[in-house]
């Protein structure tokens, strides 16, 4: 028999700020969106304060400033990194992982591992990343992926780690969960569910199937089919993207189109470099602007423009090129702009790419070069060495006013949090 691990991890952009500012421990800490925007993530000290999640900053400055709240900005860059350094950490336990999130991954264990075994599992793989890396995880399981989802939910109010298997009263625990609460049922599945009488999880359970999957499709059959232990959704591989997008909301309104090209540059490295990580090269090129129309408070218009290159690549210089003939078609003068981005699509793996023996380009030479840029920007921190036409002006990024101060660059350089 296979069961299922959820590993969790608490408040998970909470506890990375913890890791590098100890201070932070049982204080009410909370983390902000783009542009300090609003609140994404929250200590369980601010959620007793009654802060709520995705609640505007400006609305609970007040509160924030009177009750001591710590605010930091997002760093996603060093949450990147902290969520890979504990993902590697899984994988060395099981080698059917699922990475659902940032901050989630399913484990499927096929040996017959008793309640005890499981339990003693689940605990070493809590110590170990809380030891190694310094984040507390919570961790649910179950037979199947849904109920192993189910048990997470009751693991944070049971000292991190809870087996559905071996609960004695199954059916009690499940009438005492919601519908909506249920992995894969949203808030509009709920309300057709309730329509029928359906409110909790094991009213869904003792639902005709059939009925279900007749009434809304096979995905929330598959659903009721896992509430009952039979194994519908296995451990997924994880897949190459099909288009990449970078972009990001400006910290102001910009109406310079240099420094438009400058966020354009810097969201193409970045994506360039998500292409080549994954080992796909790329056809097509397309950028998107983002404008504010004039006197309205809320209206925005697009512009949007593509191009296709005649040679699959990952060459960043190609597509910086590219951008700067789209941004001279798109640009218009006079106009505020708050937001632009890139897509990479029309992907292919390197591994079937043939270069055109007439080509102009060096391919061969040219990915000795971005090779030999990405192991530097690796080792000594992202975007170490940048492109002619990339200028080092970040005026148009986002408001980041209370960042941490501290910014690991790549997970070699994060510290053995807790060891003793």
């Amino acid at each position: 028999m296979s069961f299922f691990f959820l590993v969790d991890c608490n408040n998970f952009y909470v506890s990375c700020e913890r890791i590098f500012n100890p201070s932070l421990e049982n204080k009410a800490t909370i983390v902000l969106s783009n542009n300090d925007g609003c609140v994404v993530a929250r200590s369980q000290e601010a959620k007793d304060l009654g802060i709520e999640m995705a609640a505007p900053f400006f609305q609970i400055k007040e509160l924030c400033e009177r009750k001591n709240v710590a605010v930091y900005s997002s760093n996603y860059t060093l949450y990147a990194d902290i969520s890979e350094r504990i993902m590697n950490l899984l994988a060395d336990y099981c080698e059917e992982i699922e990475v659902y999130s940032i901050d989630e991954a399913f484990l499927k264990f096929s040996d017959k591992l008793s309640p005890k075994e499981r339990f003693d599992k689940a605990k070493e793989i809590k110590e170990k990343i809380k030891m190694w890396v310094g984040v507390p995880v919570s961790i649910g399981i179950g037979q199947t992926k849904t109920l192993a989802k189910l048990s997470s939910i009751f693991a944070k109010k049971n000292h991190g780690i809870f087996d559905f298997d071996a609960c004695l009263d199954q059916d009690n625990l499940l009438k005492k969960v919601s519908v909506s609460e249920i992995w894969g049922i949203g808030s509009k599945l709920s309300l057709k569910l309730r329509a029928k009488s359906i409110f909790s999880a094991f009213d869904l359970k003792k639902t005709d199937p059939i009925f279900i999957k007749g009434y809304l499709g096979v995905n929330t059959q598959k659903t009721l089919l896992e509430l009952n232990g039979i194994c519908s959704l296995d451990i997924e591989s994880p897949q190459n993207k099909k288009s990449i997008c970078v972009s990001r909301c400006f910290g102001k309104i910009i109406h310079d189109k240099e420094l438009i090209f400058n966020a354009l540059c810097s969201h193409i490295e970045t994506a360039c470099t998500k292409l080549r990580h994954q080992g796909s090269l790329a056809y097509g090129l397309s950028i998107f602007l983002e404008f504010k129309l004039e006197g309205a408070t809320f209206k925005k218009g697009y512009f949007y423009d593509t191009t296709y290159f005649k040679e699959a690549s990952n060459f960043t210089p190609c597509f910086l090129d590219a951008a700067k003939q789209l941004l001279t078609r798109l640009c218009k003068e006079g106009l505020s702009y708050r937001k632009c981005g890139a897509i990479l699509h029309d992907l292919i793996l390197e591994e079937n790419f043939s270069p055109d023996l007439f080509s102009k380009r060096d391919h061969e030479k040219n990915q000795n070069l971005i090779k030999t840029i990405d192991e530097i920007n690796l080792k000594f921190g992202k975007k170490t060495i940048r492109f002619g036409s990339s200028k080092n002006d970040k005026s148009w990024a986002m408001k980041q006013e209370k960042k941490s101060e501290l910014n690991f660059h790549s997970v070699d350089a994060l510290p053995i949090a807790h060891a003793k």
